[in-house]
């Protein structure tokens, strides 16, 4: 019996450390992504600070300013939006495959079937 639960408790704990080194490696993978995402982000913000250079460099009246800076900003805006919209989906899968992984992973644990002591009733 002795045997049976270090067998069992042998069992679960490399279950547990193959699920936590799974968890660790989903979690560096969405911060990869997350990374990858910031810099985009911030190569996107670097493009758009050009292209505002570039735009109050050559323009010749207000109403050619005013109208090439409404053209900017629709499509800075529409950058803008899509970065941190893809951030948000890849957080969102990744916290679907934690989920996947404690299904796959969970057995059923039984205790060993000890019968119950029989109590000795004393008659008086």
């Amino acid at each position: 019996m002795h045997f049976d639960i270090n067998e069992q408790l042998n069992y679960d704990g490399k279950n547990t450390f193959e699920f936590i080194h799974t968890l660790g490696a989903i979690s560096l993978m969405a911060l990869q992504k997350i990374a990858e995402l910031q810099f985009t982000f911030v190569s996107t913000q670097m493009e758009n600070v050009l292209e505002q250079l570039k735009l109050l460099s050559n323009f010749e009246s207000d109403n050619h300013f005013l109208s090439a800076e409404s053209i900017w900003a629709g499509a800075y805006g529409t950058r803008a939006v899509d970065i941190p919209r893809k951030a948000t989906s890849n957080l969102a899968a990744s916290g679907n495959v934690p989920g996947a992984q404690n299904d796959k992973r969970i057995t059923t644990v039984t205790a060993p079937k000890i019968k119950p002591a029989k109590r000795k009733i004393r008659k008086k």
